[in-house]
């Protein structure tokens, strides 16, 4: 998992460069992995960033002319055009890569540069002035990163394993976020499945005072920011700003000399994507997979033909797959991401050999009607309260694996308070 690690402890019997290259080791899940690392034994702070080179191919970390900003960044920022009041040697395009331009904007706007970007990245910057270590995340957090803080220390990265490696002690197990996993597929907030590791929340600010070896966590931004659209708005004129707005996501996202691809995986997301590619860019491949003949396959094939691309089939023969990628899949995400939406994980190696990066969206199903009794049923929501109840019902126990409803849940999970002390059984 690409990202941002690191280690910082004022205890002495830490061999910090030995440490943070034990973090980067394990966390290397293939050869062609790029580990870079950066370490201050006076101030006992070591830094990392771990990618799979492709996006900031360039060395890191940037280090400023006067030698006290240290920053590691993973990621990229869409916003190469500048924002219309930025001073014009401010401008993304005037600056040779996204890590440099973000030290330059931390040096010009302090902490509140991460309210002038936008990208998915995360971020980790050194302050030899200000003593302190900062990690940023993006607006939706899409690069994870977890931590783990107390008295003096502070041990993050992208994987959980990361901080396990350079552990001292035991983690705890979660009890609530298991529970939560076995309802949900997912957990909730910040958990992870130790008690006193977190995740650090999108659109934050981590600041780790290194004197007093105190944090503290601030969000820089929040969905109540985004305009509201106008008060009376007609179909079509909602439709056509739907449009632009997808049309100039895509458009953004396509800067660079990466070679560009789209699953054609049955989802409304991917053909959207490629249906507001732009058309004097060049074609990106195609890649679909699944048992020959499917629906899936043949109307992938179909798309393709359509939009002149390049266009990939793989073939599913039977279901060893699940066995050959079962152990990479949970040592990669770490139980994280769930099973049944890694099915395409056997077609990447062939992927990596056709493009770099994976246009793909979220929820295409739900914006384009995919579900169109959810829609009218979330749509006829009268308060917040009802529209979140809906929503449980609709993806939690119907559409969405596990599928059970409420009362099948207790039967399958028995809390122990519900124990009898007798003979242990449920009550």
């Amino acid at each position: 998992m690409s990202g941002v690690f690191g280690i910082i402890d004022e205890r002495q019997n830490t061999r910090l460069d030995q440490a943070i290259i034990r973090m980067g080791n394990v966390m290397r899940h293939r050869k062609w992995y790029i580990v870079e690392t950066y370490w201050d034994e006076s101030t006992r702070v070591s830094l990392g960033r771990i990618g799979i080179g492709i996006l900031n191919r360039e060395p890191q970390p940037v280090i400023s002319e006067d030698g006290n900003t240290v920053l590691f960044l993973a990621g990229e920022f869409f916003d190469w055009e500048g924002a219309p009041d930025r001073a014009d040697d401010l401008r993304r395009d005037r600056f040779r890569t996204d890590a440099e331009y973000a030290l330059r904007m931390y040096k010009v706007y302090g902490v509140d540069f991460v309210r002038h970007l936008a990208g998915a990245f995360v971020i980790a910057i050194y302050d030899r002035l200000q003593r302190v270590v900062m990690l940023v995340t993006d607006r939706f957090g899409l690069y994870p990163l977890y931590f783990e803080h107390r008295d003096g220390y502070l041990v993050f990265a992208p994987e959980i394993k990361g901080i396990r490696a350079v552990a001292d002690r035991l983690h705890p197990l979660d009890d609530v976020a298991l529970a939560q996993y076995m309802r949900f597929q997912q957990l909730l907030g910040t958990r992870t499945f130790f008690k006193d590791i977190q995740m650090l929340a999108p659109a934050s600010v981590l600041t780790f005072e290194l004197k007093e070896g105190l944090l503290r966590i601030d969000t820089y931004w929040s969905f109540d920011q985004i305009s509201a659209l106008p008060a009376r708005i007609t179909f079509r004129e909602a439709v056509e700003e739907s449009a632009r707005l997808m049309r100039l996501a895509v458009a953004r996202r396509l800067r660079g000399d990466h070679r560009m691809g789209v699953y054609l995986s049955g989802g409304l997301d991917s053909r959207t994507i490629l249906a507001a590619y732009p058309p004097d860019s060049p074609r990106p491949t195609t890649i679909t997979f699944g048992l020959r003949n499917c629906k899936d396959v043949y109307y992938a094939a179909r798309v393709a033909r359509r939009a002149g691309t390049p266009h990939c089939f793989c073939e599913l023969f039977d279901g060893n797959w699940v066995k050959e990628y079962a152990d990479f899949h949970l040592d990669l995400t770490e139980g994280f991401h769930s099973w049944v939406h890694m099915h395409g994980i056997n077609t990447l190696e062939t992927a990596r050999h056709l493009f770099d990066i994976n246009l793909t969206g979220f929820a295409g199903d739900q914006n384009l009607g995919g579900f169109s009794d959810a829609s009218v049923s979330l749509g006829r929501s009268p308060d917040e309260l009802a529209y979140l109840a809906n929503l449980f019902e609709l993806f939690v126990e119907r559409y969405h694996w596990p599928g059970i409803s409420e009362a099948e849940e207790r039967t399958a999970v028995v809390h122990p308070a519900n124990l009898c002390p007798a003979c242990w059984t449920g009550v």
